[in-house]
């Protein structure tokens, strides 16, 4: 119970009846209809109801029961729990106060204010005004004025340019939800090189227990792996994650304007690039569309989907938009501009993080501030590594913002000078010392020196 109570986990239906929580549980055949569920919903309660109406039932007041004692062990080790599973939360804590306090106050009464006044604590916080922002604002996004959700077309086949730590993050997305992808890379070996990384994330799943041996086979199956742009020529979306370079781009999108059939949506991941200058090579202006993901793609909710002027109509915006959703993110439409809504914000964090170098804080101090005591999930150099180092360098080489030694950042120098792409190159802000096999990095010497 206080497990459920300080993380909000739902369960079956089952588990509670086991527990104690429900007195019965009514079972429903799939091919009953809603009227039909609630009749029977109905009479068996009545029935339940007459059964036990003359039963004593002073025994399930809970303010005449006595609080069971628990040892003080068993809330250090749920403390220890809810400090990792939920890092930067208040709530689970109070959570947690809360059932020492039934254990603890003298009368049931004293336990009832107790938990009062840590609720109102929680109530009137800053963090829950935080998370009622989230909550309103993730069923706002799916609003759109002026675009009329039921324009959304079905996707029922993706191909995606890349392989690469982005393409295989957006691939993984959509074969878990039972779309099929074709993938294409330039060359065999980055194929092989991809789809192995991809397999190996599966692999592991596999080995802890949270995926079958059936389910990854059913996944390999949905991937078809190909060199030849032709292979696109019958999917309802191509996702484009190549290099952040505009020329590299613009080659692609030629290429699959003149492949790919013409309800076909042609959509790039890129982080920073206008969509406009993208669409220029293209024919069909209103099927171009951003779709920006963050990594790691295949577990960060946000989809930046984006629209510019001239560009992607109002069906390409609404199928875009149930695209997300059918493959569990939130998407955003957002409009066209350098770096677009997401990395815009998350820019400005970047620039002071990078003073701190500046001043003598190392990344893995900074980020481990922004993981244990904020909540992140990562550290924004770990999240730099991952995308990879490079893209905020090219993009900023590309517009002409790094023209002197003194526009230069740390991550800069590292790109440039030494090479440290990042976890694609097994070095970045971190070593990555145990690749393939595992991706977890360590402070870098070379770097903190």
């Amino acid at each position: 119970a206080a497990d459920m109570i300080c993380t909000g986990k739902h369960i079956r239906a089952g588990v509670a009846l086991d527990r104690g929580i429900l007195d019965e549980v009514v079972e429903i055949q799939p091919n009953h209809k809603l009227s039909m569920e609630r009749l029977i919903l109905r009479t068996r309660a009545i029935r339940f109801a007459i059964e036990v109406a003359n039963n004593d039932f002073s025994d399930r007041v809970i303010s005449r029961r006595p609080a069971p004692q628990m040892d003080e062990f068993f809330y250090v080790q749920l403390s220890n729990m809810m400090s990792k599973a939920a890092r930067g939360f208040l709530a689970p804590k109070l959570c947690l106060q809360s059932v020492k306090a039934a254990q603890e106050s003298p009368t049931f009464e004293a336990g009832l204010k107790a938990e009062r006044d840590l609720f109102m604590k929680l109530a009137t916080g800053p963090q829950s005004r935080a998370q009622q922002h989230i909550f309103f604002s993730q069923r706002q996004i799916s609003k759109i004025p002026g675009i009329n959700p039921k324009l959304a077309k079905d996707i029922k086949s993706v191909g995606i340019i890349g392989c690469g730590t982005m393409g295989g993050g957006i691939l993984m997305c959509f074969v878990e939800k039972g779309f099929p992808v074709v993938v294409l890379e330039p060359q065999q070996r980055f194929l092989d090189k991809g789809l192995g990384v991809v397999k190996a994330n599966w692999q592991r799943q596999v080995k802890k227990g949270r995926l079958s041996k059936k389910k990854f086979e059913k996944y390999i199956s949905l991937i078809k792996p190909t060199l030849d742009y032709n292979d696109l020529s019958d999917v309802d979306i191509v996702i484009e994650a190549v290099f952040e370079k505009l020329s590299i781009k613009k080659e692609v999108f030629t290429k699959l304007d003149r492949v790919c059939k013409p309800s076909c949506i042609l959509a790039s991941n890129t982080s920073f690039i206008p969509i406009a200058k993208i669409a220029e090579v293209v024919s069909r202006p209103n099927k171009v569309v951003g779709c920006h993901f963050f990594a790691p793609a295949n577990k960060m909710q946000l989809l930046e989907n984006v629209r510019f002027d001239g560009g992607a109509d109002d069906e390409t915006c609404a199928t875009v938009q149930k695209m997300a959703k059918r493959i569990g993110k939130k998407g955003v439409l957002v409009r066209s501009c350098q770096g677009f809504v997401g990395n815009r914000m998350y820019a400005v964090e970047g620039m002071e993080a990078g003073i701190m170098l500046f001043e003598g804080a190392t990344p893995s101090q900074i980020d481990e501030v922004i993981y244990k005591d904020i909540g992140c999930a990562m550290g924004i150099f770990a999240v730099s590594d991952l995308s990879g180092v490079d893209i905020g360098y090219k993009s900023r080489k590309d517009n002409g913002m790094l023209n002197s030694p003194s526009d230069y950042g740390v991550g800069d120098v590292l790109v440039e000078k030494y090479g440290r792409l990042g976890l694609k190159a097994g070095k970045g802000y971190y070593d990555y010392p145990n690749l393939p096999k595992s991706r977890k990095g360590v402070p870098s010497k070379f770097v903190e020196d």
